[in-house]
Order: C-alpha cells, then sequence, then structure tokens
C-alpha cells in the first residue's frame, strides 16, 4: 500500500508542476478574441477581452496581416492552455481525494 501511495504523491507533485507550467505560460499570451467590426464599409480589427466585469475592445487594425495572424495565434494557444489547466486541476483534485482516503 505504501508504493501505490507513494506513486500517487508522486503523480500529485507532477500535476501541480504542471499547474505552474501553465499558469505562467498562459501569463506571457494575450487573452480575449480578436473580432472584426464593420464600420462604413470597411472592417476594423479588434482584440475584446473583460477586465473585471467590463468587456474591452483594444483596437489592433494597425498590425500587418502577419502580425494579426500571430496575434490571433497566441490567443488560441493561450485557450487551448486554459483547457489544459482546467483538465490538470480536476485531476489533481481527484489525485488528492485517492491520496486522503
Amino acid at each position: 500500500m505504501k508504493v501505490l501511495k507513494g506513486i500517487l504523491k508522486e503523480e500529485e507533485e507532477r500535476l501541480k508542476e504542471a499547474v505552474g507550467s501553465y499558469e505562467r505560460e498562459i501569463a506571457k499570451l494575450p487573452k480575449g478574441s480578436v473580432q472584426l467590426k464593420r464600420i462604413k464599409e470597411r472592417d476594423y480589427a479588434y482584440r475584446a477581452y473583460r477586465r473585471g466585469e467590463r468587456v474591452v475592445y483594444e483596437y489592433v487594425g494597425d498590425l500587418k496581416p502577419e502580425e494579426l495572424k500571430e496575434l490571433k495565434k497566441k490567443i488560441e494557444l493561450r485557450q487551448r492552455y486554459e483547457k489544459k489547466l482546467r483538465e490538470v486541476r480536476v485531476n489533481l483534485k481527484e489525485m488528492k481525494r485517492m491520496i486522503r482516503d
């Protein structure tokens, strides 16, 4: 039984490290989404994200097309990391529950 507890504790430590790693990576990446607004027959790009209760629209239309594409990729990467972080936190919660029993 001690061997199993040891393995579970190792897995718990690995999951804690994964949480920290994902949180650091997420902090480096922009949040929100890129949205296009049509104003007088022209499209303008904005990055929309929440600041507290408010949704903030930040104009990013002055970026070059490749920079805008890069911004979209970074936002998508952040969303994937956030999804994985949620999964890791659920697994960590399960692991703590197993170790406690």
